[in-house]
Parts: C-alpha cells; structure tokens; sequence
C-alpha cells in the first residue's frame, strides 16, 4: 500500500473520487491513486474541524475594555488574551461544578 498522505478538510472536500465497498470498510482511491479509508479521513476531518477557531463578538462598556487593559498590562498579556484565558477558566469552573 502507497504512504498515506494527511489531508486538509478542503482537500477531502474537493477530492474527485472513486468509492467502492471492500468487504465491511468503505475506501476510495484518490486522484493520485492512494488509498484511503473514508471513516478514518471522516474522523481526521472532523477533529481538524474541531481544532478550527471563530470569531466571537461581544459589546462591552468602554470602562470594562479598559478595566481588563489595565489588568492584563500587570500581567504582562495582551488584553486579549487575558480575556481568553479568564473566560476559559471560568467555563472550566463553571463546568465542574
């Protein structure tokens, strides 16, 4: 069998592909001739996808953007960041409990 090669979420969208039933295991040959099985390619796509980051947006009052500049200025973080790392904690606790 040829070396596996990763791929992209994008590139597994855009493959053209050949997909035949092997006994239990459902694989496709793609279109450099590799072999893949499509529940492991499946599987790696969705963790690259649940690795990807968003966006969120918020509005919140000047004096509290500031108040959390100040506090992650002590720290040596960018605000940011401390944002980041605060709400992350939070949830963690939060979680928890």
């Amino acid at each position: 069998m040829k070396t596996k090669k990763k791929y992209t979420v994008e590139d597994v969208k855009n493959m053209t592909t050949s997909v035949e039933r092997v006994e239990e295991d459902s694989v496709y040959t793609d279109e450099f001739g590799n072999i893949h099985d499509i529940d492991e390619d499946i599987k790696l796509a969705e963790e690259q996808i649940a690795k990807m980051q968003v966006n969120v947006n918020f509005r919140w009052s000047r004096q509290e953007v500031e108040r959390a500049k100040r506090i992650a200025e002590k720290k040596g973080l960018k605000y940011q960041t401390y944002l980041k790392s605060t709400l992350k904690q939070a949830m963690d606790k939060d979680e928890a409990a």
